[in-house]
C-alpha cells in the first residue's frame, strides 16, 4: 500500500465522468471512476504491493490465507483482491501464486 496524502488541483478539466488510473511499481494498478461537476471532488484511493490482498501494507500469512480459500474454493475474493493475488499475472488465481505468496512470506524468493 502506498501512502501519500495530498491535494491535486486540475485545472481545464470539463464536467464529465472520467477514468483516474493508479499505478505504482510493484504494485497492483486500480481504476476509479470520478464524475466531475462543479463541486470539489474528494477520493480515497489505495493501491497495494503484488501479493497483499488484505490491503495492509504487508505480505503475511494472511494474505496467503485468502488466496488458499480462494484456490480452494472454499473463500472468494473481490476483483481486486483477485488482481492482487494474481502474482505472476496470467490472469488466474491458482496454486502457483499461493506458492509464491508463501515464498515471500518466509522470505525465500521475494515478490520484488
Amino acid at each position: 500500500m502506498i501512502s501519500t496524502d495530498g491535494v491535486y488541483n486540475l485545472k481545464g478539466v470539463e464536467n464529465g465522468t472520467y477514468t483516474l488510473e493508479v499505478s505504482a511499481e510493484n504494485h497492483v494498478t486500480r481504476e476509479y471512476t470520478v464524475t466531475i461537476g462543479d463541486e470539489a471532488v474528494n477520493l480515497d484511493i489505495q493501491i497495494n504491493h503484488i501479493g497483499d490482498i488484505n490491503g495492509d501494507g504487508k505480505i503475511t500469512v494472511l494474505d496467503y490465507n485468502k488466496v488458499l480459500k480462494h484456490v480452494k474454493k472454499t473463500g472468494n475474493l473481490d476483483d481486486y483482491e483477485r488482481a492482487c493475488a494474481d502474482v505472476d499475472g496470467n490472469g488466474k488465481v491458482m496454486v502457483s501464486d499461493y506458492a509464491r505468496i508463501l515464498r515471500h512470506v518466509k522470505k525465500t524468493d521475494l515478490l520484488w
